[in-house]
């Protein structure tokens, strides 16, 4: 039987002891044995997002994370900058727009990552003290481009600005320290890096962020987040749990915290590594630039007389490959390979002999993009892993 092997930006695929883990019988949510679940969870979720501050979970995607931050911190009339490098920063200033926020985005063309000085000297002309918050994308998947964070949060700092942060596809993958780089708000999702099913959303602020959510004018219930936060500390929800995909997810964070947060992070290098080499043995070009690109996505122009549907429905048929097309205005011309999570050094070979196929003639011959994938994974003496 042919393995299927999931290379999509989100959903990833999930491990089978998360899987077993979530198999278990359901139980009550005002009990004991869920409030100790509850607990622990809520215990490693600090380390993953590295702060001593309390972390909130909601059922829901990524996105309604997104929504809760904004509606929890902000009141009608703010200002707010948006760092626009992909669809998902689009999408951050598009809700931000809906809740009648004041907003001025920063445009960055298809590939390049998020340029803090250019973000900077906009605040500084914008007022500096006036903007209320800064919403970046740390880890643009439309575009494959990883946002440096630390210079930004920086500035926002010394000002009383809320530095709001996406991490939805960085979170337990790539380097993110919220605490230490002084970060007001990360929000972030279980279907990525974090090896679980999508339903699970997460959200963390600062303590000044807490202090200016007690003045936000925008309405919320559901995402009330002084409610979460009350319930938390008796160690429930408010509203009724996504149990089974809790059992799952103590299950990853117990997995990533045993191997150690900063492997996993180095495990993501290397795989963004190998996966670049591969990439330019075949003589392609990435979307993002090489000082942008991300460890987690990878988005590839496809060359005429190549069509990138075609290369994305070939690999899924032939090779049984599953990647991600281009959103927005890059559809139809490239394709996306997500590297992150529940992903081994034999799923990158087979996408990159896949795609070389695919591009090349099959079956591919030569495998020169294997051997570069390969020589990576040897340099790193991770061959075996």
């Amino acid at each position: 039987m042919r393995k299927e092997i999931l290379m999509i930006p989100g959903p990833t695929p999930v491990p089978p002891e998360v899987v077993a883990a979530m198999a278990k019988p359901m139980i009550g949510h005002r009990s004991d044995e869920f409030s100790s679940l509850f607990r622990r969870i809520h215990g490693y979720l600090q380390k993953v997002f590295r702060t001593e501050q309390d972390v909130l979970t909601f059922p829901a995607a990524g996105t309604g994370a997104m929504e809760a931050v904004l509606v929890n911190l902000f009141s009608p009339g703010h200002r707010i900058l948006v760092a626009q490098t992909g669809e998902f920063g689009f999408r951050f200033g598009k809700m931000a727009r809906a809740f009648g926020l004041d907003v001025t985005v920063v445009k960055f063309e298809p590939g390049e990552g998020l340029d803090p000085d250019r973000m900077i000297q906009c605040l500084e002309e914008g007022g500096g003290n006036h903007y209320q918050g800064v919403l970046v994308t740390h880890n643009e998947t439309s575009t494959g481009v990883c946002n440096d964070l630390q210079n930004l949060g920086h500035w926002c700092r010394q000002h009383h600005t809320l530095m709001v942060v996406d991490a939805v596809s960085s979170l337990g993958a790539l380097p993110l320290k919220m605490d230490e780089w002084g970060l007001d708000a990360v929000v972030s999702a279980s279907q990525k890096a974090l090896m679980t099913p999508p339903g699970l959303a997460f959200a963390a602020l600062s303590p000044r962020a807490w202090e200016r959510s007690k003045e936000a004018a925008l309405p919320r219930v559901y995402w009330d987040f002084a409610a979460a936060r009350a319930s938390l500390h008796k160690g429930q929800t408010p509203y009724t749990p996504a149990i089974s995909l809790l059992f799952g997810l103590e299950q990853a964070l117990e997995m990533i915290l045993s191997e150690g947060l900063e492997s996993r992070w180095e495990h993501h290098r290397v795989g963004g590594k190998a996966m670049r080499a591969g990439i330019a043995s075949l003589g392609l070009s990435m979307v993002a630039r090489p000082q942008d690109a991300s460890d987690t996505v990878t988005a590839i122009w496809i060359p005429e007389p190549h069509d990138a549907n075609g290369v994305q429905e070939q690999m899924a048929i032939e090779y049984g490959v599953s990647v991600a097309g281009g959103q927005g205005n890059l559809a139809g011309k490239i394709i996306r390979i997500g590297h992150m999570g529940y992903t081994s050094w034999d799923d990158i070979r087979t996408t990159i002999y896949a795609l070389e196929s695919v591009l090349g003639g099959r079956p591919s011959k030569e495998q020169k993009a294997c051997r570069a994938v390969d020589q990576v994974l040897k340099d790193k003496g991770v061959m075996d892993r």
